[in-house]
């Protein structure tokens, strides 16, 4: 290898590849027609570093490729900003897409949120995004000289896109941390290769044109203009790496339970959505999208301060830090293990509770739904629908699949069903079930062989929520405390006594939340939860009486509505409603085997006569 000293300049043409436009999303489909494996990111760079390295090559030559006329023309809307711009703005149509808006002028992107087409719909849009780094990647690949060359084809078939599971790991890849990485490219000379030192692509995206920094910053209004995307930025506009890691590291524990909790719903739209849809029992609150939500906050803006929004933390801009496509395929592969867990389930019709720019919020989404602007042909009218991707098979028809749902399981849906559970349970099951156990006499299988390992049964407490989603401008929060909260209100995101947060992902934009707040349903309601068992835990121990947990809870349970770290007054307006609930969880000793959730208990008393407290049964 040449001197590291040395810069090897990378010529346009060389790293442009041809991306058909219209773009139909067919997938990667490698020499062989086999899937490949997406990897951790951590994971992909220790153990893949040729494949790593054109993953990063691809994607800084895709950034770095746009420029005034690119990024402003959504006719060819092949450039970095018009494909993160389908996500939410520039709010206009793509690729003239035969859809048209949902009415003139809306404000909103193509994205769909409180929605069940909130999984499906990503689904596709990160295969064209995998499309096109892939495609760079290819031109990259096709650079390299001498022995290297052989190598980096075979590296160029495992190009796909690489996940940040959050619920594990508890920090910031480190590799999204660092401003600048080195990557290896081609030499000066005939079958040598050199290091060179760029920006990297996955610390920010650096504006490419005026259009595209006029079109982010009205959108995020910061105190001054910005050049690049920002994760929760300081006054100045810097980005704050280490903010962001310690929040989402205080959020890492209950991330997990949240995880291992909706994996047990049987219901899609429960399962995947916060769209609020009236049901008696109170266990299927938390959803795949609340999960989501939180962790689109807490990496986005330092919520101790009323410091400016960052990209991550406003859904129309959100895409454009690159750390959301890590933290979307994480999402995906999430929605695919619940999909191996529950095949053949049903999407249900529910009422979409948010504008997108095809569809008036307030319309009802179901499995039959398009998913514009998302196409499979140069038609342009193949919609991929909802349907189309509730099945685990959709993933490897687009030419990818996790660890957990293996590729060897793809003809054999009961073995990927038992493998998919049991790699969920090592993943995200609680360390320490120990929490208010029954003996197995009392809660055991008793047609179990005698020489099993008895089942484990915990009783988990969760704290659930309803309020009304456009009540406050732009994004904000619900937090969750046992005892007071701290006086000061910039001290609650970070408090010792703080359980969680439901957060409420929404653009920051104060002319698209008046426009939000304006429409005719604005009433309607989105869910979240925070878990309450692993604080019980702790401070019971071995508590087994319900009634005392209960009585505890209705001493010390208390909640403060904050914006921008600022406290909201808990007003009708809000529509809020905390209440706590009971369930008995059986583990089977058998990992393959799924946790039987029991029926639910509410408890009235925990949060009766405190404002904004579920107090009856009505109020559910």
């Amino acid at each position: 290898m040449e001197s590291n000293s040395e810069q090897v300049p990378i010529s346009e043409q060389a790293r442009r590849p041809v991306i058909p436009s219209p773009t139909p999303i067919t997938g990667i489909h490698s020499p062989g027609g086999k899937p490949a494996l997406r990897l951790p990111i951590d994971e992909l760079q220790a153990k893949h570093p040729l494949v790593f390295n054109l993953y990063i090559q691809a994607l800084s030559n895709w950034q770095k490729d746009g420029n005034g006329k690119v990024d402003a023309d959504n006719g060819v809307g092949t450039s970095y900003f018009q494909v993160n711009g389908i996500h939410g703005v520039p709010f206009e149509s793509w690729q003239n897409d035969p859809t048209p808006p949902a009415y003139p002028n809306i404000q909103a992107g193509y994205c769909t949120h409180r929605s069940v087409l909130f999984m499906p719909w990503h689904r596709p849009y990160l295969a064209l995004y995998e499309q096109i780094i892939f495609a760079y990647a290819e031109q990259v690949a096709k650079g390299f000289t001498g022995p290297k060359a052989q190598q980096y084809a075979d590296a160029l078939k495992q190009v796909r896109l690489p996940y940040w599971d959050w619920a594990v790991s508890g920090h910031l890849p480190e590799v999204t941390k660092q401003e600048y990485i080195e990557v290896e490219v081609p030499g000066s000379k005939q079958g040598t290769t050199a290091l060179q030192s760029i920006h990297n692509p996955l610390y920010s995206y650096i504006y490419t044109s005026e259009y595209a920094k006029g079109i982010l910053n009205k959108e995020l209004e910061p105190p001054e203009v910005w050049n690049e995307s920002k994760r929760c930025p300081n006054a100045k506009g810097q980005n704050q790496m280490n903010v962001a890691d310690d929040q989402i590291f205080k959020r890492g524990p209950a991330l997990q339970k949240e995880i291992f909790n909706i994996m047990s719903i049987n219901d899609f739209g429960q399962f995947s959505c916060t769209a609020w849809k009236k049901k008696t029992d109170p266990t299927h609150y938390p959803s795949l999208e609340d999960a989501h939500n939180t962790v689109h906050n807490f990496i986005g803006t330092e919520d101790t301060t009323t410091a400016p929004t960052g990209n991550m933390t406003d859904v129309y801009s959100s895409s454009f830090d690159p750390i959301f496509w890590l933290h979307h395929t994480n999402i995906d592969r999430l929605a695919v293990i619940w999909q191996a867990i529950h095949p053949n389930c049903v999407i249900d019709t529910l009422q979409a509770n948010m504008d997108r720019y095809t569809e008036r919020q307030g319309i009802n989404d179901s499995g039959a739904s398009n998913l514009e602007p998302f196409h499979q042909s140069a038609v342009r009218k193949d919609y991929f629908t909802a349907e189309s991707q509730k099945e685990v098979s959709s993933t490897f028809i687009l030419g990818y699949y996790y660890k957990e749902t293996p590729l060897q399981y793809f003809k054999d849906p009961k073995a990927m069903t038992e493998y998919a559970t049991e790699q969920y349970r090592e993943l995200y099951e609680p360390t320490k079930p120990k929490f208010s156990f029954l003996t197995p006499s009392e809660g055991a299988d008793t047609d179990a062989p005698k020489d099993a390992p008895p089942p484990q049964v915990r009783t988990d407490w969760q704290a659930f929520v309803r309020v009304n989603q456009f009540a406050i401008s732009g994004t904000w929060g619900i937090h969750i405390f046992i005892g007071d909260a701290p006086a000061n209100s910039d001290e609650w995101a970070m408090a010792p006594n703080l359980v969680g947060t439901v957060s409420i992902l929404a653009p920051s934009n104060r002319n698209h939340c008046a426009n939000c707040r304006g429409q005719a349903d604005r009433n309607l309601s989105v869910t979240g939860a925070v878990d309450l068992t692993e604080m019980l835990r702790r401070r019971f121990h071995d508590a087994t009486d319900d009634q005392t947990v209960a009585a505890f809870l209705r001493e010390n349970l208390t909640w403060k509505v904050a914006k921008d770290a600022a406290n909201v007054p808990l007003t009708n307006e809000l529509g809020l409603v905390v209440g706590v609930s009971a369930t008995p969880i059986t583990y089977p000793a058998d990992k393959s085997q799924m946790p039987i959730w029991g029926e639910s208990v509410v408890w009235y008393s925990a949060t009766a006569d405190k404002d904004g407290g579920l107090s009856s049964h009505e109020q559910l």
